[in-house]
């Protein structure tokens, strides 16, 4: 059967003067995530170096998207919800980072269609927007990952280093294959 977890709405997702790098987050107790750790040390880690860096970056945003099954899957609810930690870690999110909880009824789709850059840990959401062109950030072990058409990286260092490059340029991605 087909969960439909959002509708389809203007975004509530506005666009600032920079460029937009839209992250989507995973189910923390998810198989595609544990043991998939490669640029960072957890999830969580990777989240906070995002958030860091974009507060570092005023003029570009950063949308967080939390996975929406954190709360929509039946009998499946999350204990370790990362939407929860960005709440418990940030008291204040930088002025150009928002969120878009598990709960929203924003669909990721349109955010997928608003960002000039995707940030994934093992989300296939990060293959969907490269099959669409956007320039992806690999941060986790993923089964999509050193195909040729994401950008993956080794360490925070290097994630940092080529989120700045292609928020400078996001044709300089790899092109679809």
């Amino acid at each position: 059967a087909f969960d439909q977890y959002w509708t389809f709405e203007a975004s509530a997702v506005g666009k600032s003067d920079g460029r937009t790098a839209v992250l989507f987050t995973n189910l923390t107790w998810d198989t595609a995530v544990i043991g998939r750790d490669r640029a960072f040390r957890d999830i969580r880690n990777w989240i906070d170096a995002s958030i860091q860096l974009f507060a570092q970056r005023p003029d570009d945003r950063l949308v967080v998207r939390v996975h929406p099954s954190e709360v929509h899957l039946p009998g499946k609810g999350t204990r370790d919800s990362l939407g929860a930690y960005i709440d418990r870690r940030w008291d204040v999110l930088p002025a150009n980072v928002s969120v878009v909880p598990a709960d929203d009824p924003q669909s990721s789709y349109e955010l997928m269609a608003t960002a000039d850059l995707g940030l994934v840990y093992t989300s296939t959401t990060g293959l969907e927007m490269a099959l669409t062109g956007t320039p992806v950030v690999v941060a986790g072990e993923t089964h999509y990952r050193d195909k040729g058409f994401t950008v993956d990286v080794a360490d925070a260092e290097e994630f940092r280093q080529e989120v700045i490059r292609l928020l400078a340029d996001p044709s300089s991605g790899p092109v679809d294959v």
